[in-house]
């Protein structure tokens, strides 16, 4: 993810949107003059010299370029029961098909604004036992890059939330076990996955460090673990980075 600081002394060239890659990644005003915004580059993104455009006011259109440099995330093989690696029954499939419709309206609630006021920290201080971005093969079966982390962590152990923020989701997720997704603002989510117990409601403003759920191994898991992810505007990014932006984020613009 990258931080965008803009500064402008008129409102009607002040930033309205950005756009990289094909997306569209909302401002929120920080200060007087003054707006932020984080763009996402998703792991398979074209390397080299992007135009990154920041829509104004009067409906200009400002460019500049960012460079997007390959990631080595390395693959690992991992073997599961066959249909939980590749689902086909039709009570499966449903509940697939249902969780992502589900999630499609947790990750529209987001709003133009900024809802936490600290950096975001790990939940958990333990080894990571997957980085993000990872490769995996269920079975032989390539799938989707890591979108998170995973923490190695005990059934019970308690989870806090990274960064204050309002629950967009909680409940069962046939994938990702028992789940809790919280909207911190501009679009930006964190995930904690496979649960063993849910503490929080959708609706419900937490604040850092709020215990949210404890680790389990609910979901398509080989033993108990917490996977925290980072999603910003659709797209995963690697929630280590993401604690620095964060911080850049949060800092007036000028003094990042």
């Amino acid at each position: 993810a990258v931080v965008v600081s803009i500064r402008c002394r008129k409102s009607s060239v002040s930033p309205r949107q950005l756009r990289l890659l094909g997306k569209t990644f909302r401002t929120a005003a920080v200060g007087r003059e003054e707006y932020k915004a984080v763009c996402a580059v998703p792991i398979d993104a074209p390397l080299g010299a992007q135009p990154l455009e920041i829509v104004l006011a009067d409906r200009r259109t400002v460019t500049r370029t960012l460079t997007v440099r390959k990631g080595d995330y390395g693959e690992e093989h991992l073997r599961l029961p066959a249909e939980m690696a590749n689902p086909t029954s039709p009570a499966h499939l449903k509940q697939i098909k249902n969780d992502r419709r589900r999630l499609r309206r947790a990750y529209g609630s987001s709003a133009a604004l900024i809802r936490f006021s600290h950096p975001f920290t790990m939940p958990l201080s333990s080894t990571i036992i997957t980085p993000f971005g990872r490769r995996r093969y269920l079975n032989d079966i390539p799938k989707s890059p890591h979108g998170g982390i995973d923490l190695r962590g005990k059934t019970g152990t308690p989870v806090p939330a990274a960064a204050g923020g309002r629950v967009a989701f909680s409940g069962r997720l046939y994938y990702s076990g028992n789940a809790v997704i919280i909207d911190h603002g501009l679009d930006i989510f964190s995930l904690y996955l496979h649960l063993n117990s849910i503490a929080v409601a959708v609706g419900e403003q937490v604040k850092q460090g709020q215990i949210i759920g404890t680790v389990g191994s609910t979901g398509r898991v080989t033993g108990p673990h917490l996977h925290w992810g980072i999603k910003v505007n659709g797209i995963f990014v690697d929630p280590l980075e993401f604690i620095k932006e964060s911080r850049l984020l949060l800092q007036p613009v000028g003094e990042e």
